[in-house]
């Protein structure tokens, strides 16, 4: 999954699909910036109450999250910095 989510590759047809657009009065450089902060998460998804990263945002970088009740686990894939930021993540049995 991981060495797709580099190339760029996703299941389009894979569920959780999360779309949408948000006009922001801000750079593109300091919207990555707030987004590739892990520890900024709970401050802009009320459901995540805490969030942590061995180090800043990288392909391959780890990071852990919770949201409501479960553990999160997840690793970037493109970080392409202003332009795109992905990641997969692992929460029980599910990976995306």
């Amino acid at each position: 999954m991981h060495e797709l989510a580099l190339r760029g590759i996703t299941d389009q047809t894979a569920p959780p699909r999360v779309r949408g657009s948000v006009e922001i009065d801000l750079s593109p450089d300091a919207v990555f910036d707030a987004l590739a902060e892990v520890s900024n998460r709970p401050s802009f998804r009320a459901d995540v109450t805490d969030a942590h990263a061995e180090g800043p945002a990288a392909s391959g970088q780890a990071f852990s999250w919770r949201a409501n009740d479960a553990i999160v686990t997840s690793r970037f894939a493109l970080v392409d910095r202003p332009a795109r930021l992905t990641w997969i993540w692992r929460s029980g049995n599910f990976l995306r």
